[in-house]
């Protein structure tokens, strides 16, 4: 925290931010276009929100990528301790650190990726989120079969480096199929449902393994999760988001031309 802290103040310093939608508000403008700014009611972005089926298709995939987030957020640490037998403060260690640092280098991976496939396909981001999503499949099954510690480790830290590649490009996916103007409103309602389903999803793998079921099992169900997020993905990325994208980009040339 205070590190976030300290950083916040020297990015007050350095950073100078340009005029907010400027870049879209100057294309808007040369094609003849004002409503890129009119105000929305909030009951009316989310039905717009939802019937798209590009933005519709990352805000569903978002609440499942979450839920499984939460879970593992929640459950690895109590999860570790009891498969191996050893002490809640190492549990804790070996539940966060490895997830985590597979995190980073996969956030910087995905970026790097996602920008280079944007190039050359409209879908490359949401590409990219699936791509990630689908490697974490094994990865998750792989942390809930009977094994040892180290291949645990292992498989945390490569479902890291696969959950990073999906989480780097959640917002710019998302912002490519929603207006400039309303960013921050999608963003605003993905929390809302992404960490609402997240909350749940945590909630029920505790009762389910208060009923009885094993918490390996009920982790690895979790697998089942990402499979429809990958589906989601897939679906944004070779339909949903090329046509929303040729689409918008038609509508301007046709307003310039």
């Amino acid at each position: 925290g205070g590190g976030g802290i300290l950083l916040g103040l020297v990015l007050m310093w350095m950073l100078r931010e340009p005029a907010r939608n400027q870049a879209e508000r100057l294309a808007a403008s040369e094609a003849g276009l004002e409503s890129a700014e009119q105000h929305v009611p909030w009951l009316q972005f989310v039905v717009s929100t939802l019937s798209s089926p590009a933005s519709a298709c990352l805000l569903l995939a978002f609440v499942g990528a979450n839920t499984v987030a939460a879970i593992l957020y929640a459950w690895l640490t109590t999860y570790v301790m009891r498969k191996f037998e050893i002490g809640l403060g190492y549990s804790g260690v070996i539940g966060t650190v490895p997830i985590q640092v597979g995190a980073i280098l996969g956030a910087i991976a995905g970026g790097v990726l996602a920008d280079r496939f944007r190039q050359r396909w409209l879908g490359g981001r949401a590409g990219v989120q699936a791509l990630g999503i689908l490697g974490g499949i094994p990865m998750l099954l792989l942390c809930t079969l009977p094994g040892s510690l180290p291949l645990v480790v292992v498989g945390l830290s490569l479902l890291g480096v696969c959950k990073g590649m999906y989480d780097s490009n959640i917002w710019p996916a998302i912002y490519e199929v929603v207006p400039a103007a309303r960013r921050s409103s999608a963003v605003g309602l993905a929390n809302l449902v992404g960490w609402s389903g997240g909350g749940v999803g945590a909630w029920l793998l505790g009762r389910a393994v208060d009923k009885g079921t094993p918490m390996s099992e009920a982790l690895a169900y979790t697998a089942v999760i990402y499979a429809v997020v990958a589906l989601l993905l897939i679906a944004s990325a070779l339909l949903f988001t090329p046509r929303h994208i040729r689409r918008e980009q038609a509508r301007l040339d046709a307003a310039a031309g």
